[in-house]
């Protein structure tokens, strides 16, 4: 995965996740400032963060997914 892609997708779940769990989203933001000014080319060139990145980006998705399900009340009322 590229470099460019790999900040994209970072500022997509930064946006979903304001809209499910706001601690997620300061977490997102706290990582995107810390490789925001990094070169593409410097990024991809150290193959641990990235690996880190796409790890953190692989269990955002999944926790996302996770909280955005109905709770088992939600569940309840709807019957």
């Amino acid at each position: 995965m590229e470099a460019k892609e790999i900040k994209d997708k970072l500022n997509l779940l930064i946006e979903q996740a304001a809209e499910i769990d706001p601690n997620l989203t300061t977490k997102l933001r706290d990582i995107n400032r810390w490789i925001k000014h990094i070169k593409l080319g410097s990024l991809i060139s150290k193959p641990i963060v990235v690996a880190f990145l796409l790890e953190v980006i692989t269990d955002s998705k999944v926790w996302l997914a996770i909280k955005s399900l109905p709770s088992e009340e939600d569940k309840r009322l709807q019957f």
